[in-house]
C-alpha cells in the first residue's frame, strides 16, 4: 500500500470534495504496532526523526501534486491525551510546521488545519491566526471552496472543517523559523 496515498484521502460531501490528510507525526504513529511507536519516542528519537522528516518530504509532495484544492490537515495521534506537551513540541509540531511551509500555495487552495493543531502551532510559536470577519454568515464548506479557487491560496485553522456556518475564518501564518 502506498502510506502517503492512504495518508492523503479523498472525502467529499454533495457539494465539494476536499483531500483529508494525516500530519506526519500521525501518520508514522499510525503504521506502527500500537504502542511500539510511543516507546521509539524515549529509546529511539534519533531514529524516530529521521523517519518523521522523510514522511514530511513524501506527504508534503503528495499533498502538493493534489492542489489547488482543498485539503484538510489533522494529527489526532499527537493529542495532549497521548502524549505529553515536550513530545508535541519536540516530534509533532515542527514536522507539521515544515509540512506546512513546504506547501504551494501560490496557484490557488484552501488548506484547512484542525482547530487543535492551529492553536498548538499559535501556542508554541509556529504560527499565527489572523480573524477575518465575514460580511455575513456563510457555510464554512462555501467559504473554503471560494478560497480554494482564489488566486493565492491560504492556510486556515481554529474552527473544524465540519462547522455548519460561520460568520469568520482564522487565517493561519506560519511564522518564519518556527518556534
Amino acid at each position: 500500500m502506498n502510506r502517503a496515498k492512504y495518508c492523503v484521502t479523498e472525502a467529499h460531501t454533495e457539494a465539494e470534495f476536499a483531500w483529508n490528510a494525516l500530519a506526519p507525526f500521525s501518520d508514522l504513529a499510525h503504521h506502527e504496532q500500537g504502542l511500539n511507536f510511543f516507546k521509539r519516542l524515549r529509546n529511539e528519537p534519533q531514529q524516530l526523526h529521521a523517519e518523521l522528516a522523510l514522511r514530511t518530504e513524501v506527504l508534503t509532495r503528495e499533498i502538493n501534486g493534489k492542489l489547488p484544492c482543498i485539503v484538510s490537515i489533522a494529527d489526532p495521534y499527537a493529542s495532549e491525551r497521548t502524549i505529553s506537551e515536550d513530545d508535541m513540541k519536540l516530534f509533532s509540531l515542527p514536522y507539521l510546521f515544515q509540512m506546512l511551509r513546504g506547501l504551494r500555495l501560490v496557484e490557488g487552495g484552501a488548506v484547512h488545519v484542525c482547530p487543535y493543531c492551529s492553536e498548538r502551532l499559535e501556542r508554541h510559536g509556529f504560527a499565527h491566526m489572523e480573524l477575518i470577519r465575514l460580511p455575513s454568515a456563510a457555510q464554512y464548506e462555501k467559504v473554503l471552496s471560494d478560497y480554494a479557487k482564489a488566486e493565492h491560496g491560504v492556510l486556515l485553522g481554529g474552527q473544524c472543517i465540519h462547522t455548519n456556518e460561520t460568520d469568520c475564518v482564522f487565517v493561519l501564518r506560519t511564522s518564519a523559523d518556527g518556534a
